[in-house]
């Protein structure tokens, strides 16, 4: 999957962070990515 912007809404406030370090709690973000930038794995659904 690849996209260039992402938003999240959580049922809960959840802890979150930013390069790495705690950026506080939060219900909902959003963020784009630069092309290139970032490359995220997750492993394959069973």
């Amino acid at each position: 999957m690849q996209s260039r912007r992402f938003s999240a809404r959580f049922d809960h406030p959840q802890e979150i962070e930013l390069d790495g370090d705690g950026f506080g709690r939060a219900v909902a973000f959003r963020t784009t990515v630069d092309e290139g930038a970032l490359r995220v794995r997750v492993p394959k659904e069973s």
